[in-house]
């Protein structure tokens, strides 16, 4: 029986809490955008990641967003409050 209380994760489980995030917010245009964009990168991973989004465009954002959850999420862990819901079927965090 899943637990209907928030429950604090740890960092073990950062992870999981990512994904859930990555896939509560796979088509927001805020988070496509950041994924999109390449002002973070040099001239080099630029054409790397064109080349990479030519061969499989659809894979792209979704390993961009993961990421960038993972870290968001690991962020709040060292600096904040991660809960989950659920078993991971619903992520907040402080």
């Amino acid at each position: 029986m899943e637990s209907s209380t928030p429950q604090l994760v740890e960092l073990k489980d950062y992870k999981r809490a990512a994904e859930t995030l990555a896939l509560a917010f796979a088509e927001d245009p805020v988070t496509l955008y950041f994924c999109r964009h390449p002002h973070h990168l040099s001239k080099d991973q630029v054409q790397q990641r064109n080349l990479y989004v030519s061969l499989f465009p659809s894979c792209w954002d979704v390993l961009m967003n993961r990421d960038m959850m993972e870290y968001i999420t690991c962020a709040h862990l060292l600096n904040g409050q991660v809960y989950q819901i659920g078993n991971f079927g619903a992520v907040a965090l402080w």
